[in-house]
């Protein structure tokens, strides 16, 4: 992680970005995905995209709102993947778990915990993220008090 300093260089690193053409200094059209990297790393993205827009309710909202705009399947599948290499990027930067932006949804450990199929295994995952996000919470109440 330390090779990047933003999301975007890990999305061109597996090729997964954007192609623009354009021509003399007329608006640029995003077409294909430039292919230009890890080839592995891009089949893995495209798989990772896949899977959260059917097992993932922040994921399917976004997956969803592609495909009305018009989207191929395939092309939504890269965002989707691009989208969690943001995600992940961001959570291992900062040290905190994926929290969306005005999420109402089931907790999050729950549905985490739920998907483990292995009794201890996800009972561990759930404990593990309920730790994590009191201990997001107590930083900002301190974080809070400090300011004040």
């Amino acid at each position: 992680m330390d090779d990047f300093s933003h999301a975007g260089q890990l999305i061109k690193q597996s090729g997964t970005n954007a192609i623009v053409i354009q021509t003399d200094g007329g608006r640029g059209v995003y077409t294909k995905i430039s292919k230009q990297g890890n080839n592995y790393l891009r089949a893995t993205i495209y798989t990772i995209g896949k899977n959260l827009s059917h097992d993932n309710p922040y994921f399917e909202d976004f997956y969803a709102r592609l495909k009305a705009k018009g989207k191929h399947t395939h092309a939504a599948y890269i965002a989707g993947g691009n989208k969690f290499l943001k995600v992940a990027f961001s959570m291992l930067n900062k040290g905190r778990p994926f929290m969306p932006p005005l999420w109402d949804g089931v907790s999050l450990t729950v549905t985490t915990s739920s998907s483990i199929k292995c009794p201890k295994n996800a009972e561990t995952a759930k404990e593990t993220l309920q730790t994590i996000l009191l201990n997001q919470s107590k930083k900002g109440n301190s974080s809070s008090a400090e300011k004040k």
